[in-house]
């Protein structure tokens, strides 16, 4: 069973050695698979906590140019276009996105996504996409199922405040009824991960 992923969003012209980065921290954390499969043994190279068997995840380029809003992606009921969205609430125009992703989904994982996240981001520049919403553990599935964003935001939006650095809801090809997904500083997410509710989304 497939465990939790992230996207590190990036500007290249602010990182245009993105790749040779990307595989230098590759090369401080484990080493590298077949295709886009990266063996992951230590993160404390990178500040991380993480020492011991290799555990297994997926380094791909994802996303270009129109990432993620290509063929009308972007909903039509927000007035501003994916770029100013970007710019206006991080001061960055990504155009180019990095997913890592765990194969295994147990704890230990949660914690290596969110350090490799953190560092790529932090190096390349950009922010992280956690591709999806942080929903506290304690609200159970059946208590949002079908709520329109509109209901849940703000007790979402009090939660991520709760914490330093910057979280963002971005809209879904389904307008803001639909419920977004976050990106995050790299700030949050090191306060995310201390926080005793810690999981990246699957």
């Amino acid at each position: 069973m497939s465990g939790p992923s992230a996207g590190v969003l990036f500007a290249t012209a602010a990182a245009p050695s993105w790749r040779v980065t990307l595989g230098e921290i590759i090369d401080l954390v484990g080493s590298k698979g077949d295709g886009n499969s990266i063996w992951v043994k230590t993160t404390r190279p990178i500040g991380g906590s993480y020492e011991g068997i290799g555990r297994h995840f997926l380094a791909d380029v994802a996303y270009d140019s129109e990432w993620p809003w290509a063929e009308g992606g972007w909903p039509t009921e927000v007035e501003e276009t994916p770029a100013a969205f970007f710019e206006r609430t991080f001061g960055l125009i990504p155009d180019k996105g990095i997913t890592l992703a765990a194969m295994p989904n147990n704890p230990e994982d949660h914690r290596i996504l969110g350090e490799l996240a953190i560092c790529v981001a932090e190096r390349l520049g950009g922010i992280i996409d956690m591709l999806g919403l942080i929903v506290p553990r304690g609200v159970s599935f059946e208590e949002w199922q079908g709520a329109p964003w509109s209901v849940v935001r703000a007790r979402i939006e009090a939660f991520t405040a709760s914490m330093p650095g910057k979280a963002v809801a971005v809209p879904s090809e389904g307008g803001w009824e639909a419920w977004p997904s976050h990106a995050v500083d790299p700030e949050f997410l090191r306060a995310w991960m201390r926080h005793p509710e810690f999981h990246m989304i699957k």
